[in-house]
């Protein structure tokens, strides 16, 4: 196990997310779903706290596995990559 410090806590938080497209379309198809990869792992640049350690496409999903600090909580990193990513 990989444990993160931060100032006052130690901390191994992973998640797997997974978002759907609306209605499962799928749009995902080769060049879009690279695209939203490198999109994604460019946010984990941006944001060092966030650390995506895993992204993969499929026509109709995306999944990743997210290593979040315990100050953020799961629902306010969503909405960091769905604005940043324009999902």
């Amino acid at each position: 196990m990989d444990y993160k410090k931060q100032g006052h806590c130690v901390y191994y938080c992973r998640y797997h997310l997974v978002i759907a497209t609306k209605y499962r379309r799928k749009i995902l198809k080769a060049g879009f779903g690279e695209y939203l990869k490198h999109a994604i792992l460019g946010i984990g640049k941006q944001i060092p706290e966030i650390a995506i350690e895993a992204v993969n496409t499929d026509a109709d999903y995306v999944h990743m596995m997210l290593s979040v600090p315990p100050k953020l909580s799961v629902s306010e990193v969503v909405k960091i990559l769905k604005a940043k990513t324009g999902w």
